[in-house]
């Protein structure tokens, strides 16, 4: 493996995410994430990479835990705000989707402070409309529960 093994690999998963080929990509990110932890500590950036392409295929578990490696990636290399908050708001979606509504909105809000964007926005609005859906249903299984008992 060479320095640069993570960018050849990165590159591949790119071009088949470009043609919409979005799940033969995911072994190529993941294979650059996997190489530049073990050959180049200071870019992380393939591990954030994995995290957005498993948001994209609807593998919210797995974004989660690529995320918070890049999230937390980020922090210790101090990089700007910029950088940072697109990962900070992708994290939060993929808290929503994944019933983490406490993390999502400490994430979003986070993204936020550092640097607003639309996606963190769009995401926070994502947020509030799941956190809306299970408020009603919590209320549609209350009102049935009390329909059986008053019967």
């Amino acid at each position: 493996m060479t320095t640069n093994s993570h960018q050849l690999y990165g590159s591949k998963g790119y071009l088949l995410h470009a043609q919409g080929r979005v799940q033969e990509a995911v072994p190529h990110f993941e294979r650059a994430a996997f190489v530049a932890e073990k050959v180049d500590k200071k870019n992380l950036q393939p591990v954030c990479n994995v995290g957005e392409v498993y948001g994209s295929v609807k593998r919210w578990e797995d974004a989660v835990s690529f995320l918070e490696s890049c999230v937390a990636w980020g922090e210790r290399a101090r990089e700007v705000k910029e950088k940072r908050a697109p990962a900070l708001a992708n994290l939060g979606l993929a808290y929503t989707k994944t019933g983490q509504y406490e993390k999502a909105k400490a994430a979003l809000k986070k993204s936020l402070s550092l640097h607003q964007t639309e996606q963190a926005v769009a995401n926070l609005q994502v947020l509030h409309r799941a956190i809306e859906a299970q408020r009603k249903n919590q209320e549609g299984a209350e009102d049935q529960v009390a329909k059986k008992t008053a019967a």
